[in-house]
């Protein structure tokens, strides 16, 4: 059995939420690498350099999108005005995103075609026309929990969909991932979590 490599993940923003909760969650937990770190401050820089001396500290964010092998996810821990921005361009980097309490609607219509190439043969199978319908009727996602499974290719996620109707629903899935070319992962199947 192949024991999969754990998702390299870059963490935008050492302040309070960076470092006290998203650095040490994301370093304990296990199929998880803290590969780098955006923070401009210096002060910050000095305490992320000697508290996650493996991860590569970068002064900022466009900077973890240049890391070879490529991050897998970002993780987004900076001021709420920030996140549409910063999401927006990791997805264009190729890079899964969590956003920390996201408040800004990304518009995820715009963003097909990078959702979609994000996608696995096994979910692109299901075809465009019927991806499409789908996330026409949903605003916004919020991700409320990602846990890497330990040896297989899954992720078990929370996810709170928010439709343009105005309702909420909340799932608890199993993303299960595939190597891309430019060695980051696909989604390619999406299971209810049991």
């Amino acid at each position: 059995m192949t024991v999969p490599r754990s998702l390299r993940v870059g963490l935008i923003g050492y302040g309070l939420g960076g470092s006290t909760f998203h650095a040490p969650l994301i370093s304990a937990t296990p199929g998880l690498e803290l590969t780098a770190i955006a923070t401009s401050d210096p002060g910050r820089v000095q305490a992320a350099t000697a508290r996650h001396p493996h991860a590569r500290i970068v002064p900022a964010a466009d900077h973890l999108f240049k890391i070879a092998p490529a991050l897998d996810l970002v993780v987004v821990s900076t001021p709420h005005h920030t996140h549409a921005p910063l999401a927006t361009a990791a997805l264009a980097a190729g890079c899964h995103v969590v956003i920390d309490k996201p408040s800004e609607k990304i518009e995820l219509e715009k963003k097909g075609d990078e959702a979609w190439a994000m996608l696995g043969p096994g979910m692109q199978e299901q075809g465009r026309e019927r991806y499409d319908a789908f996330w026409r009727t949903i605003d916004s996602v919020d991700v409320q929990s990602a846990e890497a499974t330990p040896g297989s290719d899954s992720v078990q996620v929370t996810l709170v969909y928010h439709t343009s109707d105005g309702r909420t629903s909340t799932e608890r899935k199993v993303e299960g991932l595939v190597k891309s070319d430019n060695g980051g992962y696909l989604i390619d199947s999406d299971e209810p979590a049991g």
